[in-house]
């Protein structure tokens, strides 16, 4: 049950849409919420398969552990979110601003981040194959250890992007902005294109 004015009208906007509360989330399977306000809410664990968040107001939430699969982020601003353990693979987050937001053990393979803004994230110790970061800002984000075999980083700009020991197997970073002084080389880049 809600506990603050704020949780209560996350709360409306939820049912509004279509969700249902759960013990301590939501359900929103395919639920619209295009264009919603939902800066600082606590989602954590919530189901938004096949959901439609385009556009919608994330920033400073907590959706750890969320199940997105398949889901539109598209043009949504989670500023400072937490999405650690999220499974968001398939997820759409075109044009997406993920400026310093947790991205930790997050499981988002074939994910669509053309354009996206993940100026400072953290994408750590990630298995990302074939995600699609073209013309994506990745200034100063945290890419140690991930694996990004076949992902496509044409156009995107890593300047100051911590690469050490990323496995960057047949990844493409052509036309890619590179100044890092953390990056020495990919721990294995295979038929990397540069």
């Amino acid at each position: 049950a809600p506990t603050n004015e704020a949780s209560v009208v996350v709360a409306e906007i939820l049912t509004e849409a279509g969700c249902t509360a759960l013990e301590s989330s939501w359900d929103c399977f395919g639920a619209d919420l295009s264009n919603t306000d939902l800066s600082g809410s606590d989602l954590s664990g919530s189901i938004f398969l096949s959901a439609d968040l385009s556009r919608a107001m994330l920033r400073n939430s907590n959706l750890s552990g969320i199940k997105g699969m398949g889901t539109n982020f598209s043009g949504a601003d989670l500023t400072g979110a937490d999405l650690g353990g999220a499974e968001v693979s398939g997820a759409n987050f075109t044009g997406a601003k993920l400026v310093d937001v947790d991205l930790t053990r997050v499981f988002m393979e074939l994910t669509d981040l053309t354009g996206a803004e993940l100026a400072g994230a953290d994408l750590s110790g990630n298995f990302l194959p074939e995600v699609d970061f073209s013309g994506a800002d990745l200034t100063d984000a945290n890419l140690t250890f991930t694996h990004l075999s076949g992902a496509d980083f044409t156009g995107a700009d890593l300047r100051y992007a911590d690469l050490r020991g990323a496995h960057l197997g047949e990844t493409d970073y052509r036309v890619g902005v590179f100044a890092s002084s953390n990056w020495s080389g990919p721990a294995h880049a295979g038929p990397a294109g540069f």
